[in-house]
């Protein structure tokens, strides 16, 4: 019997079992899976450094209650914080939090990949789980119509001409989100861009191949983010499918030239498979 056999058969023994949840713990850290502080988990560093480099206006798709954008909005080299809300209670809540605050442009509507009216299922006491797609999460959700306008649409309209970082939290609609944007990738008014890669993917049925193939075809370079380094998704793999929370950066290549300091290569072996 080989070791695999031997530890899967003896699987509900206290200390193997031990073990197994010990290791699961390191590598949730290790893989920099589910931390949304985004003080430490790397949020605000790459935001800094982006826009050191590329000042301007920053897109804050599903704005919440107001935290990256008033982070964003604290950096000197924005301009322009443009925050979405999706939520009606939400939103509420995101104007009383940022009262006052002239730098940041609130919207009470999310941003998908078409310009319509829509059901959303907000989280009644975790406002940050709110989405378009039914998620098993444990807490109660309150269906609530709303509105979403594409990426493109508001650019449009906006008077926007530039978007410096876009950073989008939208619990599995990133992919909808990304492709509203496809004609000002294709014009290169994008520089970088964040995107979520979690559990509500699975109800959104969106693979993490998607979003890297759909922004290739705009050279853009995907970077899975870390509290102080960026690590390249230089090729994809099913592993990298595992719906963990994890956070990504997708980089024009001359933002990618520029912030190549950041940039540290993968140590992780390829996974075998005997």
């Amino acid at each position: 019997m080989n070791a695999r056999a031997l530890i899967a058969r003896k699987r509900s023994n206290p200390l193997l079992r031990s073990i197994a949840l010990l290791c699961r713990k390191y590598l949730r850290a290790y893989d920099h899976q589910f931390n949304w502080d985004i003080d430490s988990n790397g949020e605000r560093f790459i935001l800094e450094a982006v826009m050191a480099e590329a000042p301007g206006v920053v897109f804050d798709v599903g704005a919440n209650v107001g935290t990256y954008a008033l982070m964003s909005a604290a950096i000197p080299s924005v301009e322009r914080v443009h925050a979405f809300e999706i939520s009606p209670p939400t939103f509420k809540e995101l104007e009383k939090n940022c009262a006052g605050q002239p730098k940041i442009l609130l919207n009470p509507f999310g941003l998908s990949d078409e310009d319509k009216s829509v059901e959303i299922y907000h989280t009644v006491g975790s406002s940050d789980r709110t989405s378009l797609h039914a998620i098993e999460h444990g807490y109660k959700n309150e269906s609530i119509a709303t509105a979403v306008r594409s990426g493109d649409s508001y650019l449009a309209t906006s008077g926007v001409q530039r978007v410096s970082f876009l950073k989008i939290d939208v619990e599995g609609n990133d992919f909808s989100t990304l492709r509203g944007f496809e004609r000002a990738f294709k014009e290169r008014r994008i520089s970088g861009v964040q995107f979520e890669h979690g559990e509500p993917s699975v109800e959104a049925r969106t693979f993490l191949r998607d979003i890297v193939r759909f922004l290739a075809q705009f050279d853009f370079k995907c970077f899975q983010l870390y509290p102080e380094t960026l690590e390249p998704v230089d090729e994809y793999g099913y592993r990298m499918e595992d719906f963990r929370g994890r956070n990504f950066v997708a980089l024009q290549p001359s933002l990618v030239q520029k912030l190549s300091r950041l940039v540290k290569a993968s140590n992780e072996a390829p996974e075998a498979h005997p």
